[in-house]
């Protein structure tokens, strides 16, 4: 799990206040015969400000390693 926290410290006050997580959860399965299964640019977004998820996306990839000959 990657995580990132970004927020406003200093600024302009007439700019809205930035107070967002960011989880990308990094998951690979390796299977037989070089095959995996894994999660792809799932980068989730939560708004503290707004106490909501403003990104929650869903990426799977399979993937196979050829082996060169």
């Amino acid at each position: 799990m990657f995580n990132q926290n970004l927020f406003t410290v200093a600024g302009d006050n007439a700019r809205r206040d930035v107070n967002l997580s960011t989880l990308q959860p990094i998951v690979n399965v390796e299977l037989d015969d070089g095959w995996s299964i894994g999660t792809s640019e799932m980068t989730i977004v939560y708004d503290w400000q707004s106490s909501e998820f403003v990104a929650l996306p869903v990426g799977i990839k399979l993937s196979k390693l050829l082996a060169p000959k």
